[in-house]
């Protein structure tokens, strides 16, 4: 794995992975957050096709935060992002 990648899932998709866990599940008890979590992060497409193949994780970074503000009722905020 490059050192872009990894720098990109720290900075980029580790938070918002957090922020949607946290708003998503925030009615669900600490462990079932704890496994949806690990869950979204350690899903196996994500491994092999963003960080062996295509790389392109801080489009689906991006993508994550627009649904963040959707799920948010800023719909606007959610386009321009």
């Amino acid at each position: 794995m490059r050192w872009t990648v990894l720098s990109s899932d720290i900075l980029v998709f580790f938070p918002a992975v957090l922020v949607f866990v946290a708003l998503y599940y925030r009615q669900h008890a600490n462990q079932e957050q704890a496994w949806a979590l690990a869950m979204i992060l350690l899903q196996p497409a994500l491994m092999l096709i963003d960080h062996g193949h295509f790389q392109v994780l801080p489009l689906l970074s991006i993508q994550l935060i627009a649904l963040h503000f959707i799920y948010l009722q800023s719909v606007v905020s959610g386009v321009y992002v």
